[in-house]
């Protein structure tokens, strides 16, 4: 629509025929109206979304004040424990490095006393050692002894039997001169002693020797002969000191020999003393 220009109404019509103009501003405040209210429905609208908004964002607001409120404490609390925890974590740290020092230490007392054991356990092992040598050699010298010992009672047990002998012959001897000094009695001219008597005082010397040559055999016989001798010791019990007269005397002196380890040997010594 075309509006002429004319920027006055009035001379383009009356009140009651307006002019294109004022119809045109009619129209134009019309819509103008219309849009007006159209749009303060809108703004009434908008306006309304606003508020609800705002309450929204107010409550929203309030719920995250209270919720941060909330939330800080829960941090706050968080903070204690985790502090709590970290002293808690502190002493066990310095507590088991002081147990790790202590069992250490510990440990080092213990290595040392094991060694000093073991050191104790090899020197007892070592005097263990010594001790069973000195007993294989304490048995070995107990076996020398006895055989030697074996070998003494043999000896003995055969002067025993030498000893009888003599007393045998002695008897023969005294039965001998009994019966020479009969025969002087019946012939004056012989009194001289019988040649029995004469020799008695080498009887000693024989008999001396013969223990000599016992003596000086060779050892190994020593152990063969013990059981013997011990059952002739038994069986010779029973001979005593021998017979005494108004002449002689006859009797057995026996001596013992010792070292460190016995006694090594027995020597008897059969003396013959003529009164």
């Amino acid at each position: 629509m075309i509006v002429p220009q004319n920027p006055n109404p009035q001379a383009n019509g009356t009140s009651e025929f307006p002019s294109p103009v004022q119809i045109w501003l009619k129209q134009r405040i019309r819509e103008f109206n219309e849009k007006m209210g159209l749009e303060k429905s809108e703004i009434n609208k908008y306006y309304q979304q606003m508020t609800l908004l705002q309450e929204q964002y107010d409550k929203a607001v309030a719920e995250h004040q209270s919720t941060a409120e909330k939330t800080r404490e829960q941090i706050k609390n968080l903070e204690d424990q985790l502090s709590q925890a970290q002293q808690h974590v502190e002493r066990h740290t310095k507590a088991a490095r002081r147990l790790g020092r202590e069992l250490k230490e510990q440990i080092n007392v213990t290595r040392e006393g094991q060694k000093q054991r073991e050191q104790q356990l090899d020197i007892s092992e070592k005097k263990i050692q010594d001790l069973n040598n000195q007993l294989s050699r304490s048995l070995t010298e107990k076996l020398n002894l006895q055989g030697q010992l074996d070998y003494a009672l043999q000896t003995s047990q055969d002067l025993r039997k030498q000893l009888a002998e003599a007393q045998q012959k002695q008897e023969k001897t005294e039965q001998d001169e009994e019966k020479l000094k009969e025969s002087h009695q019946h012939t004056p001219n012989l009194g001289k002693r019988p040649a029995d008597s004469q020799q008695a005082p080498g009887q000693q010397m024989e008999l001396y020797e013969s223990h000599q040559s016992h003596m000086e055999e060779d050892p190994n016989k020593q152990s063969t002969q013990a059981g013997r001798g011990r059952d002739e010791q038994s069986q010779d019990e029973g001979i005593g000191e021998p017979k005494r007269d108004n002449r002689r005397e006859l009797w057995r002196e026996p001596r013992e020999s010792w070292s460190a380890y016995g006694p090594q040997g027995m020597d008897i010594w059969i003396k013959v003393r003529y009164v």
